[in-house]
């Protein structure tokens, strides 16, 4: 579970869990808008109700390359070998609640990602993404696009045009994180995974 990170004096991204309500029964309300829910031993208000983030609890993906800020995940979707996510650890809902330093360094994976897709698959376009509406915990979606996958030239999250094709590894995809840590390196980015 997590709450939405919030800065520090810092700029720092952290978690904060901790928040207690102190007096309050469980249904009392602090206003018609805001009501106590017990969560285990913690009275909170409905805004601060600890949620759920599948991209906290979860790595999102096979982890391809990780350092201590994101990680880059392969995603198992028919008809789209080679597609990826960058996903931030911390939980942040948008690229701006990031320190500037923190969006290079998301844009830069980002970049590197795409770059080495190109590199090895030579797709006929990238499609970089960040959408969150889903799940609201800030990750791209890098997603090499060719002529013949289900969408093309449509958004891969529309109606398809036609079926997956049956072979969907690529061989030169066997050699991605080596390629991307390569890459990153390269950017002065080194993995630390």
């Amino acid at each position: 579970m997590c709450l939405n990170a919030a800065d520090d004096m810092n700029g720092t991204v952290r978690h904060d869990t901790s928040w207690r309500i102190g007096g309050l029964a469980k249904g009392s309300r602090i206003s018609d808008r805001h009501r106590i829910t017990d969560h285990g031993s913690r009275l909170l208000p409905d805004w601060l109700t600890p949620m759920t983030c599948d991209l906290c609890d979860n790595d999102g993906g096979v982890v391809l390359w990780r350092d201590e800020r994101c990680r880059v995940v392969r995603v198992d979707e028919p008809g789209y070998p080679g597609y990826c996510r960058v996903i931030w650890n911390a939980h942040v809902k948008e690229m701006s609640d990031l320190p500037a330093r923190e969006r290079a360094h998301c844009l830069e994976v980002v970049f590197a990602v795409e770059a080495t897709l190109r590199q090895l698959l030579s797709p006929d376009k990238i499609n970089l993404a960040s959408l969150g509406n889903m799940t609201p915990h800030l990750h791209w979606h890098v997603i090499p696009r060719l002529r013949e996958d289900p969408h093309f030239p449509n958004a891969i999250w529309s109606r398809p045009l036609r079926e997956p094709c049956s072979a969907d590894a690529h061989p030169a995809l066997a050699t991605f994180g080596a390629a991307l840590a390569a890459q990153l390196e390269n950017t002065g980015q080194p993995p630390t995974s």
